[in-house]
């Protein structure tokens, strides 16, 4: 079991490394923007433990992996339909600040600040939405795949139940 939570910490922390595009919901790739990782604040955040599941049969409890991240790491891996509405400001703000990019200018050749970058962000979101990234899925098949290159059949065939079952369980921070 604690190669099992060991590996899935390391395939999250490595799919959250991948540089990936920034692209729409629907997959087009969103314009002057180049690929890149998932903010180190995430990546941080991740802690991968066992827990145990009485809810289900008290007598026999069935074992829960919890990955838990900042609240955030839903969007991250889901993406986010493009909506009538905007994010919220406060987050794309902490978010802007976290992730720092090159200065950019405005077509008359000025700096743009945090404040005009959140809202440009919060309206890309919300007209164009964004393509999540799937690494927890992705790092479960690495997990298997690690564990049937080490010769680990048993393990991959626990793990790949408690995926099924859905026993590999998300939780926010």
């Amino acid at each position: 079991m604690a190669l099992i939570k060991n590996l899935m910490y390391k395939a999250i922390v490595a799919e959250l490394n991948v540089p990936y595009p920034a692209k729409g919901y629907y997959g087009e790739i969103k314009r002057g923007t180049s690929p890149r990782k998932a903010s180190g604040n995430l990546i941080k955040s991740v802690d991968v433990k066992w827990e145990v599941d009485f809810s289900s049969d008290p007598n026999s409890p069935e074992p829960l992996l919890v990955v838990e991240m900042d609240d955030y790491y839903f969007w991250v891996d889901q993406g986010r339909k493009p909506s009538l509405k905007y994010p919220p400001l406060s987050a794309i703000e902490k978010w802007t600040k976290q992730k720092p990019l090159p200065r950019f200018r405005d077509k008359k050749g000025r700096f743009i600040n945090n404040e005009t970058r959140t809202f440009l962000t919060a309206r890309s979101i919300k007209e164009k939405g964004f393509q999540g990234i799937n690494f927890i899925t992705k790092a479960e098949n690495a997990v298997i795949n690690e564990l049937v290159n080490l010769g680990e059949q048993a393990a991959a065939a626990f793990f790949t139940k408690l995926i099924d079952e859905g026993l590999v369980v998300g939780k926010s921070n």
